[in-house]
């Protein structure tokens, strides 16, 4: 086996800690399908998704979902509710800097929208998204009908 070499091409004797973290690979983002409507929720982005819990064969633990069971925290700890949980962290984190609830979340903007006409009648037929668009349209089309253009609200199929 070739020793690992510096860029200056001296072999390290021993191999340092900072390249050992550096070579972990990093999580990569979770993407999720916002599930609110910006007619109807303002100032929140409501997201849909399934906290995972599974037993697979031939392993040995519950594999379960990261940024879920994350949520899942935030949400217990929020509504001060007892609910077992298979996953814990501390929503502190380091340094105390989630200590108020705060994630870093980014939002992208969707190409994924109703029809800019709010008479055309819509078909819903899950994409590979789940129901978390679909939720969203409703809450749309709901607030669409509040808002006093109840007779110009398409039909959903």
């Amino acid at each position: 086996m070739k020793p690992l070499t510096r860029l200056n091409g001296s072999a390290w004797t021993k191999i340092p800690f900072a390249f050992v973290i550096e070579s972990i690979a990093h999580i990569q983002p979770r993407y999720y399908s916002i599930s609110s409507s910006s007619l109807s929720e303002k100032q929140t982005v409501h997201v849909t998704a399934v906290v995972e819990n599974e037993n697979y064969p031939n392993v040995d633990h519950n594999v379960t979902g990261v940024v879920t069971n994350l949520l899942l925290n935030i949400a217990v700890k929020q509504n001060k509710t007892d609910l077992a949980l298979v996953q814990h962290y501390d929503l502190d984190g380091p340094r105390n800097k989630f200590s108020h609830f705060k994630l870093p979340v980014h939002i992208r903007r969707s190409t994924f929208k109703l029809p800019s006409n709010p008479a055309t009648p819509i078909i819903m037929i899950g994409p590979g998204t789940g129901i978390a668009p679909f939720r969203g349209f409703i809450r749309e089309k709901v607030q669409q009908k509040a808002n006093g253009i109840e007779k110009l609200v398409g039909r959903f199929i």
